[in-house]
């Protein structure tokens, strides 16, 4: 008898055991969902801040400002900057800085979902949207082989696959 109740209750306590690891795997489960909730809210708050939009408004005319040899022109003047006047090294500046704005927000949607941090579906139905993805690939890659020749082309291809689908 008194082999029965020490056999039920290593029973119990394998029992118990096992809900208590399944009560903290769920913990864990809920608690990177919260995680995850939380990235996918600061780069949807960034995306749509009004640094962003200024960002993609200043690259956006200088496009329009220099037309098809946009990148170009942005390439040239980096390699001359000693000689560049006050206002054009501040134009160049505040170009500089806005394309690195828009990139840094793919780049950081990127390579948290490489890491696994977010799911692709974050990333492209929530956080990417067609539009800015094109936008990236369309206008931002351009300034690259300008800045340098044999830049990394893995951030742009995650983009271009997506919009290839």
């Amino acid at each position: 008898m008194n082999l029965i109740i020490q056999e039920w209750a290593l029973i119990l306590t394998a029992f118990g055991a096992f809900i208590a690891a399944l009560a903290a795997a769920i913990g864990v489960i809920a608690t990177f969902r919260a995680a995850r909730g939380s990235l996918v809210e600061k780069l949807y708050d960034e995306y749509w801040s009004v640094s962003y939009l200024q960002a993609v408004n200043v690259v956006n005319e200088w496009k329009e400002k220099y037309g098809n040899e946009y990148a170009q022109v942005f390439g040239e003047r980096r390699r001359k900057k000693k000689t560049l006047s006050e206002e054009e090294k501040n134009e160049l500046e505040r170009v500089n800085e806005a394309r690195r704005a828009v990139k840094g927000y793919f780049r950081k949607a990127h390579q948290l979902c490489t890491k696994e941090y977010l799911k692709e579906s974050d990333v492209f139905e929530l956080l990417c949207p067609p539009h800015r993805s094109r936008f990236l690939i369309e206008v931002i890659e351009a300034f690259e082989p300008e800045i340098k020749k044999d830049y990394t082309r893995e951030m742009y291809d995650f983009y271009r696959k997506h919009l290839q689908k």
